[in-house]
């Protein structure tokens, strides 16, 4: 709940590294939607203050500022899913260079949902296969109605954030294209700004094909929409 601490932590996390540790396969992410999609928003485009270009020392000197100048110890939990492992290590190491330190237990995948859904973990690696759809990511995990609850009956607005909802609506209510793009990239920047959640890479979605297996339609790059439900050994 302290902006200067959700600021350190962003500063500390290098997107670019994580990204590079899946070659060809992840891109680093600016805000929350993938940057193919329309309304996300490019580094340049921003003013400076909203790049947050890796930097640990000036996350140290704002964990200070919060009152925490001997860094923070943070509990949290992720899955033992390859890809979710990986990436929160990463995290892991990224945030111990600026004195925030992730005491973080690795437990199995379901468990994980489950657990949050009720509301018990602090630092939550969200994974999804949106469609470009560009305002999902802020109905799913940051609309007000959302707001995950104790109890399980919540949705995955996991950080409690309520501030949103007017530019959504707008957004969404929006007929004329170029103005709903500019609204979801106001969304972008307003996220930004408050540090509710953040983005960090996304990752291409792969199938691999036996060559005799005939899956009723052309494979191409593009959304994860390929029904397989058809596909027949030949």
């Amino acid at each position: 709940d302290n902006i200067k601490v959700r600021q350190a932590i962003r500063y500390a996390i290098n997107n670019e590294a994580i990204a590079a540790a899946y070659p060809g396969l992840a891109v680093a992410m600016v805000g929350i939607i993938a940057p193919q999609f329309i309304g996300s928003v490019k580094k340049a485009d921003l003013p400076p203050e909203l790049r947050y270009e890796p930097d640990p020392r000036r996350a140290r000197a704002l964990l200070a500022e919060a009152g925490f100048p001997n860094g923070v110890t943070i509990q949290c939990f992720t899955s033992q899913r390859e890809d979710f492992a990986s990436i929160m290590l990463m995290v892991q190491e990224q945030l111990r260079a600026a004195n925030i330190r992730l005491d973080m237990r690795i437990i199995d995948h379901a468990t994980m949902h489950a657990e949050n859904r009720r509301d018990r973990n602090s630092v939550a690696l969200y994974s999804s296969s949106f469609p470009p759809v560009p305002t999902q990511p802020f109905l799913f995990q940051l609309l007000a109605s959302a707001e995950v609850k104790s109890d399980g009956t919540g949705g995955e607005n996991y950080s409690h954030y309520k501030d949103l909802d007017a530019l959504i609506q707008r957004a969404e209510s929006e007929p004329d294209f170029e103005r709903r793009a500019s609204l979801i990239q106001d969304m972008e920047k307003q996220v930004l700004r408050d540090l509710p959640l953040l983005g960090l890479v996304t990752l291409s979605y792969v199938i691999a094909r036996n060559p005799r297996i005939d899956v009723g339609f052309p494979v191409r790059s593009g959304p994860a929409f390929w029904p397989l439900n058809k596909a027949r050994r030949v």
